[in-house]
C-alpha cells in the first residue's frame, strides 16, 4: 500500500485534481503551490483565486499491486497531475505486458527478467539514437570534441592513435579526457537554477531529511523536456530563495551537451557515445546498485593481448573497477 493525497481545486471549472503518491505532506503542499502558481488569478466565475487551501486535501491508502490501479496512476501522471517519490510503480515492465495479455507468468514485477528487459531496451535506444544522429550530422560529436576539447587532444585520444602508444600513455591520455569531462559536465545534486545554491555545498548535518530538503518529487516532463527524451523530471524547491527548479532526466545526447546537467545515467551514456565515435570498442556498464560507467577495449602488452579498461565519467577515474567496494554499495549484478 502507498499513501495517496489528492487536492481538488475548488476554483477550477473542471475540478482540477492533483495527486501525490507516497510523498510527505510538506512536499505535496509545495507541489500544489507550484502548479497553482501558473493558474489564472481569477477563477472561472470571475472570483479572485485564493491561495492554496489545505482543507481540500484528502488522504487515503492505495494498493498498487493491481495493474488497473497502476494504469490509472499512469493516466494521471501523463496528464501532469501527479508527483511521486519513486517512479517504479508507474513503469510498464515486460511482466505488465504479459499480464495485460492474460498470460500466466511467475515473473516477479520489477524482478530480474524485467530489469534485464529495461536495460536491454535502454541500450537499444542509445544505439538507435546514434544511428539517427549519424544521419543528421555524421560527425557532430567529433566536431563538438574538436571545438571544446581541442583538435590535437581529440586526435591523440582517438583509438587509431592511442593504441600505438604505451600502456602508461594510454591511461594518462584517458585520464586527461575524463578530467576535462567532469569539469565540463558537473554532477547535478540539487543546485538552484535561480540563486545557484545547493545543499551539497553546505557542511553535512547528519540529518538526511534536511539535506534532502530541496527535492520535492518526480513529475511528468514538459513537452520540451520530452523532446529531449526525458521520461521523468525531478522537482526541487530551494530553501534559500523559495523558487522551484526542474531537472529533466534527458536521454538525448544533444540535450545533455547543451544543458550540461546530469548524473551517472546521462554521463555514462554520453561517454559511451564519445568513445564509440573515437573508434573504441566500448561497453555501457550497469551496476544494479544504482551506478553506471563505461569500459573500452585496449591493447595490452606486446603479444596482441587486450583488456577492458574501466572509465567513470562522474568520478573522473580510469582503470579502478574496484572503486565502488569502498562506497559500501551492496552490489548484486553488474552487466
Amino acid at each position: 500500500k502507498m499513501e495517496l493525497m489528492v487536492y481538488a481545486d475548488p476554483y477550477d471549472d473542471r475540478t482540477l485534481e492533483l495527486w501525490g503518491l507516497n510523498v510527505d505532506r510538506n512536499k505535496f503542499d509545495a507541489y500544489v503551490n507550484y502548479i497553482l502558481q501558473d493558474r489564472p488569478v481569477m477563477d472561472f466565475r470571475g472570483r479572485k483565486r485564493r491561495s492554496f487551501d489545505s482543507s481540500f486535501v484528502t488522504v487515503s491508502s492505495l494498493k498498487v499491486d493491481n495493474e488497473a490501479v497502476r494504469s490509472q496512476l499512469r493516466l494521471v501522471w501523463k496528464d501532469a497531475r501527479l508527483i511521486t517519490e519513486k517512479t517504479d510503480v508507474l513503469a510498464m515492465y515486460q511482466s505488465d505486458v504479459i499480464h495485460n495479455h492474460e498470460m500466466k507468468t511467475s515473473t516477479k514485477r520489477g524482478g530480474f527478467a524485467d530489469m534485464i528487459a529495461v536495460y536491454t531496451d535502454r541500450l537499444i535506444s542509445i544505439l538507435k539514437e546514434e544511428k539517427e544522429d549519424d544521419k543528421r550530422h555524421k560527425h557532430f560529436l567529433l566536431d563538438w570534441m574538436r571545438k571544446e576539447y581541442g583538435i590535437q587532444e581529440t586526435n591523440s585520444l582517438s583509438f587509431g592513435n592511442i593504441r600505438l602508444t604505451s600502456e602508461n600513455n594510454q591511461l594518462q591520455t584517458l585520464q586527461h579526457f575524463l578530467s576535462f569531462f567532469r569539469a565540463t559536465f558537473p554532477y547535478y545534486h540539487d543546485r538552484c537554477a535561480h540563486c545557484g545554491k545547493s545543499t551539497h555545498d553546505e557542511p553535512p548535518t547528519g540529518n538526511e531529511d534536511a539535506e534532502d530538503g530541496h527535492f520535492v518529487g518526480y513529475v511528468y516532463p514538459s513537452q520540451a523536456e520530452r523532446n529531449g527524451k526525458a521520461t521523468r523530471t525531478e522537482l526541487y524547491l530551494c530553501k534559500h530563495c523559495n523558487k522551484f527548479t526542474r531537472f529533466p532526466r534527458y536521454n538525448s545526447v544533444a540535450d545533455i551537451l547543451e544543458q550540461k546537467r546530469g548524473r551517472c545515467g546521462e554521463y555514462a551514456m554520453l561517454l559511451f557515445r564519445f568513445m564509440r565515435c573515437l573508434g573504441y570498442e566500448s561497453r555501457w556498464v550497469v551496476d544494479w546498485s544504482d551506478h553506471l560507467w563505461v569500459e573500452v577495449l585496449l591493447p595490452f602488452g606486446s603479444n596482441g593481448h587486450t583488456r577492458w579498461v574501466h572509465l567513470d565519467p562522474c568520478e573522473a577515474v580510469v582503470n579502478e573497477p574496484l572503486l565502488y567496494e569502498s562506497w559500501g554499495k551492496k552490489q548484486t549484478y553488474i552487466m
